[in-house]
């Protein structure tokens, strides 16, 4: 059964990601027991998704959302009585009424996608980083979360550790004077990185044939969230790659 829940609420238990919080509007003044869980599914169930169910495992986690089987494989073991899904929208669709909040770990070009369906449907949202692929996309989402009075957070826990909060004290407090440039740089994703993942996911495949993740039986639009045309390349591009490509992720 869905439990009504309060920003409060569900601000306290996405703390144990350690990551920053964007306050968007007030909810409920209701309180709540100390035994009382919100209802939470996972759009992505593979991968990174180990460490946020384990931050997640005092919540009722009520539903299981990933393309690849074989890689949520272990998720499903751990969480036999949540129900498992390939398709999210489809997950959202039939379990609407008992969802409080969704963890989105989708692949990087699918995260806009997957967390505004779920703001839609008034469901918090705790969404890995990059938020979005483009800036309109960030403030589409934060639109669409003031007017569904939920809550959200990203990801990014290096801005919620105490180096970064001086730093973000500094500058309010203007102690080093007016700021007229930055420069902001990333290592992400160099060649090493790209290349060994690539390597480790057998992505070098002639075209034409078959892939085990290559849009997983969802389409092309499915798969990315947008109609775009695929570039061929000298072999089928698969998800351990896709981080680098301006294109399906944010280069």
């Amino acid at each position: 059964m869905k439990t009504k829940v309060n920003r409060r609420k569900f601000l306290n238990t996405a703390g144990a990601f350690a990551a920053t919080f964007t306050i968007l509007k007030s909810g409920s003044a209701r309180t709540y027991a100390a035994n009382e869980k919100l209802n939470v599914a996972f759009i992505g169930a593979g991968g990174r998704a180990g460490s946020n169910l384990r931050a997640m495992q005092s919540q009722n986690i009520v539903a299981l959302c990933d393309v690849d089987w074989q890689r949520a494989a272990a998720s499903f073991a751990q969480l036999p009585q949540a129900q498992q899904y390939k398709d999210y929208r489809v997950m959202l669709s039939e379990m609407e009424s008992a969802i409080d909040a969704v963890v989105v770990l989708t692949p990087d070009h699918h995260h806009f996608h997957a967390s505004m369906s779920a703001i839609r449907l008034g469901k918090h949202v705790y969404c890995e980083k990059p938020l979005t692929h483009s800036i309109w996309e960030a403030r589409e989402l934060a639109n669409a979360a003031r007017e569904a009075g939920v809550a959200t957070q990203m990801g990014n826990q290096a801005q919620a550790n105490k180096d970064t909060r001086i730093i973000q004290a500094f500058v309010i407090d203007n102690a080093i004077g007016p700021i007229r440039e930055a420069h902001v740089w990333t290592d992400r994703p160099t060649f090493a990185r790209a290349a060994w993942r690539i390597l480790a996911a057998g992505c070098f495949m002639p075209i034409g044939q078959p892939s085990r993740s290559r849009h997983h039986g969802l389409g092309l639009v499915g798969w990315t969230g947008f109609d775009a045309t695929v570039t061929p390349i000298v072999c089928v591009i698969q998800l351990a790659w896709l981080v680098g490509l301006w294109n399906r992720c944010v280069g």
